[in-house]
């Protein structure tokens, strides 16, 4: 017999953010397909998961006004303008 239980969901805020970074040839953790799969699983877990494309500084500064408890940056470089890339670190 099959028991129905119900999951209980951790309650924090969750933000997987990425950008449109197809034209850097990056591969791995970061495409945007892979950021949305990851989402759609924490959503099964946590009470408050996002996925934001972050596009520009003003997108990454609302998530940091948002407070989330953890953001997940996926990829490794975000286009500032067609001449800047921002590294991000660790």
């Amino acid at each position: 017999m099959k028991t129905n239980h119900a999951i209980r969901k951790i309650n924090k805020r969750i933000e997987i953010v990425s950008t449109d970074n197809r034209a850097m040839k990056e591969t791995g953790f970061g495409s945007l397909k892979t950021c949305r799969t990851i989402t759609d699983i924490l959503q099964r877990h946590y009470t408050d998961v996002s996925f934001r494309e972050a596009r520009n500084k003003d997108d990454l500064e609302d998530i940091v006004k948002r407070k989330p408890d953890l953001v997940v940056l996926c990829v490794k470089y975000i286009w500032r303008s067609p001449q800047k890339v921002i590294h991000t670190k660790c």
